[in-house]
């Protein structure tokens, strides 16, 4: 990590191959607490964005608890009906509902979107196999800027652990999850987590036998 000082801004960035700063945050229930390295020749993941803060001088960075409104989430399918057998699409959109530049933490979508699928009884469907967080760079981040929407592309219902083996009707609901941060209008920036506050509006979805 370098930090470049320039019109009393501090411009964070990984560079070179060396630890040059510790860093605590947490998310759903999980404290890291570790150094940040950036690492030559690293494979970087296609949808990561490594985060620039910037933080005026006189500033303070703090750890709050979520104040509400400040995300937005949506579930969509690619279809509403479908044969058995027929691969289920979902996509997961978030919205930055503020004035101020906001980030979340990466972690995989199926973990951000706390995505659960129940039947027409409203009886949760068990999930049968989740996929593995991989490396991620702790430094990356979803960045928005105000009232930005950030999509992320379609992916198959099974990357979510789900393995809907029955036909009928079932429900996909999403909440939002993780460890976000918020510019403040004094040039903080305020750290807090997510913990399924904000809901997308469920969709329903028919699987013919």
């Amino acid at each position: 990590m370098a930090a470049q000082a320039q019109d009393n801004r501090v411009h964070i960035r990984g560079v070179g191959g060396r630890v040059t700063n510790l860093f605590r945050f947490s998310f759903t229930g999980i404290v890291l607490l570790g150094a940040i390295a950036a690492r030559p020749n690293a494979p970087v993941l296609a949808n990561e964005v490594v985060a620039q803060a910037t933080i005026s001088q006189n500033s303070a960075i703090r750890s709050v608890p979520y104040p509400g409104h400040i995300f937005a989430i949506r579930v969509e399918t690619n279809k509403q009906t479908y044969r058995f057998g027929e691969p289920i699409e979902i996509r997961i959109s978030i919205t930055n509902r503020t004035d101020q530049p906001c980030s979340i933490h990466y972690i995989p979508a199926w973990a951000l979107s706390g995505l659960k699928v129940t039947d027409s009884r409203g009886n949760q469907i068990a999930v049968t196999k989740l996929q593995p967080f991989g490396r991620a760079d702790p430094r990356a981040r979803y960045n928005f800027a105000p009232r930005q929407t950030v999509t992320l592309g379609w992916t198959d219902i099974g990357q979510f652990g789900y393995s809907l083996t029955e036909p009928g009707s079932c429900i996909i609901s999403a909440s939002l999850h993780g460890g976000g941060s918020r510019n403040t209008p004094s040039g903080g920036l305020d750290n807090f987590g997510l913990s399924g506050e904000e809901k997308a509006s469920p969709v329903a979805i028919r699987i013919l036998p």
